[in-house]
């Protein structure tokens, strides 16, 4: 059996909730465990705290990558993945932060005050 490849699935969407609303933008990749194990997952965006390298290798010898995800908790969710899905998420965060900033030079935004 061959070593399989974390092929990153970078893709940047928009989910529904039930009832119809909108909820945030989310990132989904395929993870990668240090003993090679692969996955999906997909992630609010927003909670992209940070990526950086992880402390082992995947089974072909690359470094992988962990990203930091904010939790409800207060803490940080990791999981690993490879440079190529990394990458991927770091192009889908850069793509909504463009967005995001247009939207906001456009004055498309709704300010909410207390």
């Amino acid at each position: 059996m061959g070593i399989k490849k974390a092929a990153a699935i970078g893709c940047l969407g928009v989910s529904l909730l039930t009832g119809g609303e909108l909820s945030a933008y989310q990132v989904m990749f395929e993870t990668m465990t240090c003993n090679g194990e692969t996955g999906f997952m997909s992630a609010d965006i927003e909670a992209v705290y940070k990526i950086e390298p992880a402390a082992c290798t995947g089974p072909d010898g690359k470094k992988l990558k962990k990203i930091l995800l904010k939790n409800s908790a207060g803490s940080y969710d990791v999981v690993t993945l490879t440079e190529d899905s990394a990458r991927e998420v770091m192009k889908d965060i850069k793509v909504y932060m463009r967005a995001k900033r247009k939207m906001l030079e456009n004055g498309n935004s709704l300010v909410i005050t207390r």
